[in-house]
This record gives structure tokens, C-alpha cells and sequence, in this order.
């Protein structure tokens, strides 16, 4: 199993701390910002984490009336966006511990994705957290669909195309999607980043189809109270790790594959 080291500072060590190149204002970064460019934002005393900034544009979501194992709620629409930064990876229990003081992940490990955490428990690790000029929260869907695709489109399940057998994020491989080659089945959450390598994301962000499933902001259906998440998890067959497909649970809902990813919006 890979790992990824995890220090007091919430960084590898070997990728230390830049200061932003534009002027920090109080609508966010100034100045030319590329797509996936990487940022270290102080979220809180003694707490950095590691941001990709999600490039201003219009793009469609949902997923197209073809795609194999589509949902009825995947509804195709577009979305405009002025940008915004993203999580690289998903909140680790070392970031959440530095923060809550609290552990209650079932998979113990620094460099794991913190889980077994609600949607309630995810807004009081936001309160947390500031950043001068920008706020901090959860993505909406559609933020969180956006940043997932990397500027590829809908017309395929994943970023990488249309095949996943947990060889590319970790789900349960058992069950592929898109080909009969079944593949790895690791049974557990692993390091955030663990697959960066493996399947290199546009913008540069990690776990999006798996490790666990990830709290968005907003409410499933506007009439109800349940919240919405999104991407796949280590216990989930693949099918349930594609870009367009939506998981609704209650707001105190807690679950092993269940985590967080922070955006910052200017």
C-alpha cells in the first residue's frame, strides 16, 4: 500500500510552502491563475492544506442518456463558474485531528481520508477554518462534478475515459465498470493521493472516483433536507465512482467511506 507522509504542517516534505504569486485581496487571489495551479493556504493556526484552482468557464454535467448504469436524477445541465480552489485531496485524519481535536475515523492512519464524519460534523470542521479574502466550505455538486471532470466533458464516466476496474482510484474492483477485467479490491480507505500517479488528474486533484465519498454543500432536492454527496469509495463497486452519479443521505448520516473535501471560493 502506498503512504503518504503527512507532517505537523499537512504537507510532504519535499513539496514546501509557496507564497501565491498574485495579491491576496478580499476577492480572493489576484492576478493570471492557470487551471490546476497549486496553492498552500493556511487554513487555520498550525494548518495548511493544498489547493488546485478550478478555472473559470461554462460546462455541461449530468451524464448523457447513453452512459451505461445512468440514474434518472443525473439530469444534464450547464453550469458557469468564475473559478474557485478545490482540495487536492480529501480532508486526512491528521488535518482533521489538528483542527476538531477529534478522531473518529474506523481506519486509523494520518495520511488516510478522515471518515466516519456527517454532513453536521463536516460544517463545524468549516467553522474552523478561514482564509483571508475567500470562503471556506464544502462544493456544491455541480462545483464538485466540474472540478471532477478537469475540463473533459460529459460524455464519459470518468476523467480518464470510460473503463474503471479499481486499478485508477480505489473502489471495489471486484465489480468494473465499463470492461470485464476485474481489478484491485483493497478493502480499505488508503493514503489521500495514493493514485496520483496512476491516473494524473487535469487540475491536478486526487480521489475524485474513490477512497471515500465526499459531503457536498448543497441539499439533494431543494423541497427536502437530505445532503448530497459525491465520487466512489474503497467498498463500492465502480459504477457508483462516475462523475455524474449522486448519493443522498441524512444530514447526520456517518459511514467509513464517508469524508470531505474543503473549497475555497473567491
Amino acid at each position: 500500500m502506498h503512504r503518504l507522509l503527512i507532517a505537523v504542517a499537512l504537507l510532504p516534505a519535499a513539496a514546501p510552502a509557496q507564497e501565491p504569486k498574485g495579491r491576496l485581496t478580499a476577492t480572493g487571489l489576484s492576478g493570471e491563475l492557470k487551471a490546476g495551479e497549486e496553492r498552500d493556504f493556511v487554513v487555520a493556526a498550525g494548518v495548511k492544506m493544498r489547493f488546485c484552482w478550478i478555472p473559470a468557464g461554462e460546462a455541461k454535467l449530468g451524464s448523457p442518456a447513453g452512459e451505461d448504469k445512468r440514474e434518472v436524477n443525473e439530469i444534464r445541465h450547464t453550469l458557469e463558474t468564475p473559478g474557485f480552489w478545490l482540495g487536492k485531496y480529501e480532508v486526512s485524519q491528521a488535518e482533521w485531528e489538528a483542527l476538531t481535536g477529534k478522531a473518529p475515523s474506523r481506519f486509523p492512519g494520518a495520511g488516510l481520508p478522515a471518515e466516519s464524519v456527517s454532513w453536521d460534523d463536516a460544517q463545524a470542521l468549516v467553522k474552523k477554518c478561514k482564509v483571508t479574502g475567500l470562503k471556506v466550505r464544502l462544493p456544491t455538486e455541480d462545483e464538485w462534478e466540474y472540478a471532477c471532470r478537469g475540463g473533459t466533458g460529459n460524455e464519459k464516466p470518468f476523467y480518464w475515459g470510460a473503463e474503471a476496474n479499481g486499478d485508477q482510484d480505489n473502489v471495489d474492483g471486484s465489480f468494473p465498470y465499463g470492461t470485464t477485467i476485474r481489478g484491485q479490491n483493497v478493502g480499505q480507505t488508503m493514503d489521500v493521493g495514493a493514485y496520483a500517479k496512476t491516473a494524473p488528474h487535469p487540475w491536478g486533484l486526487c480521489d475524485m472516483h474513490g477512497n471515500v465519498r465526499e459531503w457536498c454543500e448543497n441539499l439533494f432536492v431543494r423541497a427536502g433536507t437530505d445532503r448530497a454527496a459525491r465520487g466512489g469509495s474503497w467498498h463500492l463497486p465502480a459504477r457508483y465512482s462516475r462523475a455524474a452519479y449522486r448519493t443522498r443521505l441524512e444530514q447526520t448520516a456517518t459511514a467509513n467511506d464517508l469524508g470531505v473535501r474543503l473549497a475555497l471560493i473567491p
